[in-house]
């Protein structure tokens, strides 16, 4: 008992915790909490899963027909344009602008920040007046690391939208680069949830929960960044938390992850945008829009026939964005196997259909002819759980963000020029003839996509371990060729929008200034030495970065806008401002 009373004492816990950075530093403190976030006690309690069931007024206000959970005939239909997104407001502009952010932990949120802030900088010296450029972007389509970053965003507009204490609209991305809690979280992820594993008065709180119930590593990390970010504390319950649905409809936030039960993409994003939950539904989904893009063809219209068909939503598996934490979809975009453990979300079917089926009675009397019994429908129940899926990182499907986007085109394009949306008549008869598409990506890989060497791994570990290494080796580098081949599809793709003068993207690449700054120094093994007079650290994914590295990819950022690609004029910087203007 003496023994528990000192180690619960707050200050004796502060020492501890300060003895254990001095140490070892945050890294090894990261390393460390990761290592025991993963003791669980076979009999661990579970909660309530995050994602509550749609209720039934959210049911109509989605449009949705409540017996048959279908969209409601239109003179039925009362939708409510803030629970479902129909995207209309998008089909009347002539111009969309989207920014995708890759993953690749704290160098991806980093990069995002630095290169953002400088396109911004020289934004604002151009357009001294008129709107922020933060205002100018319609949608974000982020993964992993670049959705931590895109978080912070997303938190912008909600403090505009309640009236809460933002910063200037004009100097957004600037802020976000320089702040000393937006750094916290983007450069020191790691440490700020070992800290908030270690908190004093905390201990016995957190290690309690991850040891007992099904709190893990991402659960940790995204309870850390909403006591940052949104002032909560440890205690707070996760109704407490900011909502997806909180957000406003403007600008889109598509946070990128991965359903292992489907081996496609799972989307989390602010309003409704699927009205079809009737039966299983991971089997309805459209056919993958890779598959289409690799033959050479557009998306077919059945599966434009509401955006992101082939990807799995909350709405599918009867949830509700409104009250679903905005933090836990981040972190679920960042769940990279390994580090963290999948997000657990319940999946909710009709409750008619979770049923067993009634025992068949034979008929007392055969009925007249002509005459059949009418079909009596049960009324609507509500959900009932019937198991749960598996969500991590997006990297596994797409870490660039681009397919999302490059669909969300396609979706809008074929919206326009068919009849069969509802809700845009007016929108449509008032917009331009054609619509153009300006895409701006951010790929924090430090390699060119493609073949990189031998695929084998020659290093074979005895016993009990044989088999591990070679199996993670060939994880790793399964995800590596899956990036390679969604690079190649959708830069052939774009580049086929491009000609045909619908799109312009414009690419900011760290593998390029990689490249770049070992053609300038050959001799030199250090990418950022031509910048500092020590050689660049290595540029792990990894969710604590020191200052040197973070100056480093500030640098490189610079290098990568300044890039020109072969046979263009303009830079990347000069390219994306006159993309937006033209």
């Amino acid at each position: 008992m003496r023994v528990f009373r000192a180690i619960t004492n707050a200050p004796l816990q502060a020492l501890l915790l300060a003895a254990l950075v001095g140490a070892g530093g945050c890294r090894q403190v990261e390393h460390g909490m990761f290592t025991i976030s993963r003791v669980k006690s076979p009999l661990a309690f579970r909660f309530n899963s995050l994602n509550k069931p749609l209720t039934t007024n959210e049911m109509r206000e989605a449009g949705l027909a409540v017996d048959t959970l279908r969209l409601a005939p239109h003179d039925e239909a009362d939708a409510s344009h803030d629970f479902h997104d129909d995207y209309c407001d998008l089909l009347s502009q002539k111009k969309v602008v989207m920014v995708c952010l890759s993953g690749g932990g704290s160098r991806a949120a980093r990069l995002a920040a630095h290169t953002l802030a400088r396109l911004e900088e020289q934004y604002n010296l151009d357009h001294p007046d008129g709107p922020a450029l933060v205002d100018r972007i319609d949608a974000w389509s982020s993964v992993s690391g670049g959705s931590i970053y895109a978080s912070y965003v997303a938190d912008f507009f909600y403090r505009r939208a309640h009236r809460l204490p933002a910063p200037p609209a004009r100097r957004l991305f600037q802020f976000l680069r320089d702040d000393f809690e937006v750094r916290l979280i983007t450069r020191q992820a790691g440490g700020m949830a070992s800290l908030f594993y270690f908190w004093p008065g905390n201990l016995g709180y957190a290690p309690v929960l991850q040891a007992l119930t099904e709190w893990d590593s991402l659960n940790l990390f995204a309870r850390s960044q909403a006591m940052f970010q949104e002032g909560k504390i440890p205690f707070a319950p996760a109704s407490s938390l900011r909502k997806l649905g909180d957000l406003p409809r403007r600008p889109r936030f598509f946070f990128n992850a991965a359903c292992l039960e489907t081996a496609g993409p799972f989307l989390f994003t602010q309003r409704m945008i699927h009205r079809d939950l009737s039966g299983d539904p991971l089997t309805r989904l459209a056919e993958d829009p890779l598959e289409c893009w690799a033959r050479g063809q557009r998306e077919p219209l059945a599966a434009l026939a509401e955006p992101f068909a082939y990807a799995v939503t909350l709405e599918d598996l009867g949830g509700s964005h409104r009250r679903f934490p905005v933090v836990h979809g981040v972190y679920a975009s960042a769940a990279f196997p390994g580090a963290f453990q999948p997000l657990a979300l319940n999946k909710y079917v009709d409750a008619r259909l979770a049923a067993p089926p009634a025992p068949a009675r034979r008929p007392a009397l055969r009925p007249k002819a002509g005459l059949q019994p009418k079909a009596s429908l049960q009324p609507f129940t509500g959900f009932k759980k019937q198991g749960s899926i598996s969500v991590v990182d997006g990297g596994a499907y797409d870490n660039s963000g681009l397919v999302t986007a490059l669909h969300l085109a396609g979706y809008l394009q074929a919206a326009r020029s068919n009849d069969c949306w509802r809700g845009c008549d007016a929108p449509r008869r008032s917009s331009p003839p054609d619509q153009r598409f300006v895409i701006l990506a951010v790929d924090a890989n430090v390699e060119q996509p493609g073949y990189r060497g031998p695929s084998h791994n020659t290093f074979r570990p005895d016993a009990p371990v044989r088999g591990l290494v070679p199996a993670l080796f060939t994880a790793f580098k399964i995800h590596a060729k899956q990036q390679a081949l969604v690079s190649a599809i959708t830069s052939q793709w774009s580049r086929r929008w491009s000609e045909a003068g619908v799109l312009k993207t414009v690419e900011v690449r760290l593998a390029e200034a990689i490249k770049q700054t070992k053609k300038t120094r050959p001799d030199s093994p250090a990418e950022c030495r031509p910048f500092q007079p020590e050689p660049r650290p290595k540029l792990d994914t990894d969710f604590v970065y020191s200052r040197t590295q973070d100056d480093c990819l500030r640098e490189l950022s610079a290098l990568a806008l300044d890039f020109h690609p072969d046979g263009e004029s303009d830079n990347r910087v000069q390219a994306f401002l006159k993309a937006l203007e033209d």
